[in-house]
């Protein structure tokens, strides 16, 4: 819906995991008719599938959305070890660190060494997390350890999307849940 502006039902999408078309208009496009340059940093998910196979695999040019600069990855959700591909380059690059501070690193980069600071610029950054399996650098973690964590009554609801694979089922009781975040 964002790269597009268009609702997934009404593109035919039924379901996470389908692949984005190369012909559809995009947001890249936008900003690359107006002048702007675009540049994409992170996470996609609009090449289609799930599974490992995807996980250190490059995103082809053709699907990367006409972004002109491109530092992405088709998704990863292990936060502490991704890698990107820039533009159309298959070598992996690998992500120091916490993916989230890597991918803004990334873009900070890439911001200060542009060819033509002078010209407008659209960057998009797409972060993973918060997702499954919920991790995040010690130093932020310690900070939340002794407080006490109150859930709402929805929390965990159950849905058709169960994310049971990373041991957030919603079948699972309150505290149940409520033990595994503090871990």
């Amino acid at each position: 819906t964002l790269m597009t502006g268009q609702y997934a039902h009404s593109r035919l999408v039924p379901a996470i995991g389908w692949r984005m078309s190369p012909a559809e208009q995009t947001l890249a496009d936008e900003f690359n008719d107006a002048g702007y340059e675009s540049v994409y940093v992170g996470k996609w998910h609009l090449y289609g599938g799930h599974g490992p196979a995807l996980f250190k695999r490059p995103v082809p040019r053709a699907h990367q959305g006409r972004w002109q600069k491109w530092f992405g990855f088709e998704f990863r959700n292990d936060f502490f070890d991704t890698v990107y591909f820039a533009d159309d380059d298959p070598k992996p690059q690998p992500l120091p660190g916490y993916q989230t501070d890597g991918l803004f690193d990334v873009a900070l980069r890439y911001l200060a060494r542009r060819a033509d600071p002078a010209r407008p610029f659209a960057l998009c950054l797409s972060v993973e997390a918060p997702h499954p399996p919920f991790e995040a650098p010690a130093a932020y973690t310690a900070r939340w350890r002794d407080r006490p964590l109150v859930l709402p009554p929805n929390f965990m609801v159950a849905t058709e999307y169960d994310a049971d694979a990373a041991g957030w089922s919603a079948k699972r009781d309150p505290a149940e849940r409520a033990e595994m975040i503090e871990r």
